[in-house]
């Protein structure tokens, strides 16, 4: 059974990421350390990342520190300063991820929303004195799969055409309110009533709007609702495809980010 893996993903500038992993040394957290590096592309780099599977005492402390708390006993040696320099320089994302690659999905979600890349270096020469780029590697995919998703649908409103968000968070929403949808269609709920959200509490409410990618506020009813909530699944869903076949791949192609391999 595939299940929810708890993971944590973070993003430090290069300029803090020795400081950074010197707390992470001082906190005893192994092999936990910011080592990979990303940049704007794939040979700019500015920033180290660090992803690792839940560990109760890593998550703790280190949202200690990003939170303002007094810093866990280990670092009671180290400089406030440094340690509040680290937190400016610190982008962290942490909770659930359905699958068997949350710690990966996770991270390749925080970096297309930092837009950002892995940095590729290190040329390989084949052994034919032919100098080949840097494997491509399923996080490179993951990223590409996660900033494409995020960059929106298309999606037609009375013959108008739109671009629905898609990022992490419109998702949930767009989930949500497709939920309740078809709830209001069950119930009796028609084409054409722009009311169909009301309550007991707010029998009268506003036409239901949805604000689109260009700020239009475009009023949905319970049908269209619902179809937004299928168009946004279906977007996610051939990426994820997409994605899953390039990542079979052998070896994965350069152009993995050209239009012709995705949706």
């Amino acid at each position: 059974m595939t299940a929810y893996t708890r993971s944590i993903a973070a993003l430090v500038t290069l300029e803090m990421r020795e400081a950074a992993n010197t707390l992470l040394d001082a906190l005893g957290q192994g092999p936990q350390s910011f080592t990979g590096e990303a940049g704007p592309d794939s040979e700019t780099p500015t920033h180290a990342y660090l992803s690792t599977v839940w560990v109760p005492a890593f998550e703790a402390e280190v949202l200690g520190i990003l939170s303002g708390d007094a810093p866990p006993e280990a670092l009671a040696d180290a400089d406030p300063d440094t340690i509040a320099a680290v937190n400016a320089a610190l982008t962290i994302d942490n909770g659930p991820r359905f699958g068997p690659d949350g710690v990966s999905d996770r991270l390749s979600g925080l970096m297309a929303r930092e837009g950002l890349v892995r940095v590729r270096t290190g040329d390989i020469d084949d052994g034919a004195g032919e100098v080949l780029p840097p494997a491509v590697e399923s996080l490179d995919v993951n990223i590409e799969n996660q900033r494409r998703i995020a960059m929106g649908f298309p999606f037609e409103v009375g013959g108008v055409g739109y671009t629905f968000q898609c990022d992490d968070r419109s998702r949930d929403r767009i989930a949500g309110a497709a939920t309740l949808a078809g709830f209001a269609l069950i119930a009796g709920a028609q084409a054409g009533d722009y009311q169909w959200h009301r309550t007991a509490a707010k029998p009268d409410p506003d036409p239901f709007r949805w604000i689109t990618a260009d700020n239009s506020q475009v009023e949905l009813d319970a049908p269209t609702m619902l179809a937004v909530g299928q168009a946004a699944a279906a977007w996610e869903s051939d990426h994820v495809f997409a994605g899953d076949a390039l990542k079979r791949m052998e070896p994965i192609p350069q152009d993995y980010t050209a239009d012709r391999h995705w949706p």
